[in-house]
């Protein structure tokens, strides 16, 4: 949703190369670079596979994430097959956060959760869980009341 929300006021488009929009978003070659559209990063289909070890237990923060990028070398063409990876999605988040000059959870939390009237997600909560150096049970420990998660 919030890529969508992006696209809605043309900071994002779906369906030209992503760098159009991002120009300091950069993948393995150009050919990446000038293929790779957002539908492509959020719907699994960059030929990039997995490369969890890089973000999995990290302390890299999203810009990190999204500065190694270029290392991941495609194992297939663009949009040939379904190749889950969560890196792109570091990417997307990032890509959020530069087009929207607020933290991917802040913008989420700004331009859904808060208009949607979502009591559930408290404010720390939200930050804990969408900290990838933080656990979600810890945050869950620390949500008290407020609506069921």
């Amino acid at each position: 949703m919030a890529a969508g929300t992006l696209v809605e006021e043309g900071k994002l488009t779906w369906d030209r190369p992503i760098r159009e929009s991002v120009p300091s978003i950069e993948f393995y070659d150009n050919a990446l670079n000038n293929t790779v559209t957002l539908r492509d990063m959020l719907a699994h289909r960059t030929g990039v596979t997995r490369h969890d070890s890089i973000w999995y237990k990290s302390d890299y923060t999203a810009k990190d994430l999204f500065q190694r990028l270029k290392y991941l070398e495609p194992k297939e063409p663009p949009r040939q097959l379904f190749l889950y990876n969560n890196m792109m999605y570091a990417g997307v988040g990032y890509s959020i956060q530069l087009q929207s000059g607020k933290p991917w959870g802040d913008y989420v939390r700004e331009k859904i959760l808060s208009t949607r009237g979502s009591r559930c997600c408290r404010p720390q909560y939200c930050k804990a869980r969408w900290n990838p150096r933080l656990r979600y049970q810890t945050a869950r420990a620390k949500h008290a009341g407020g609506g069921n998660c």
